[in-house]
């Protein structure tokens, strides 16, 4: 290589963009971050196949896949997140569940409503076979006083006639 190809990179060259990742290796996530929020701004300065490469090396690196830290903000915001789902499915279950009962409850209070019709209807039916007994009762007695009376009567009364009878006849011949 002669002097005139060698290339010299300055440091201070992509400072203005300010999208220095971190250096520690301890902190994928931080750079992975840094990294995911700083890939468009790097994608319209240097283009865009530098940027996706960094990006895709720093997502599948081997710090990556081990277990997050739980004071971890990403961590943190996953936990968060599943408790979060299973909570909404909790609640959607429970959601069914209430509007199930809902749906017998109503069920059960129409056919209420038609019993207690159907009572009230029974119940003055009853009412009214109640008066009919009575009436009928009123009757079967008053009935029997007459008859009784006049049973009393037709004895009384034949024995009457039986001793007026004949002077009857006589004026109805006369």
């Amino acid at each position: 290589m002669s002097d005139s190809e060698a290339t010299v990179e300055d440091p201070t060259l992509y400072q203005d963009m300010g999208t220095s990742l971190p250096a520690k290796p301890d902190s994928s996530n931080e750079a992975v971050a840094t990294t995911e929020q700083l890939a468009p701004e790097r994608k319209s300065y240097l283009g865009s196949g530098e940027v996706n490469v960094e990006v895709k090396g720093t997502k599948h690196s081997p710090r990556e896949m081990k277990k997050p830290s739980p004071y971890d903000p990403l961590g943190a915001m996953e936990r968060m997140s599943a408790l979060v789902t299973q909570l909404s499915c909790k609640l959607a279950q429970q959601d069914t569940r209430i509007s199930t009962c809902e749906k017998n409850d109503r069920y059960t209070m129409s056919h209420l409503g038609e019993i207690d019709d159907q009572l009230n209807s029974l119940g003055s039916d009853l009412e009214e076979t109640k008066d009919i007994i009575q009436r009928v009762q009123k009757e079967i007695r008053s009935v029997k006083r007459g008859r009784d009376g006049t049973d009393e009567e037709d004895e009384w009364g034949k024995a009457e006639n039986a001793a007026t009878a004949p002077k009857r006849k006589r004026a109805r011949f006369a």
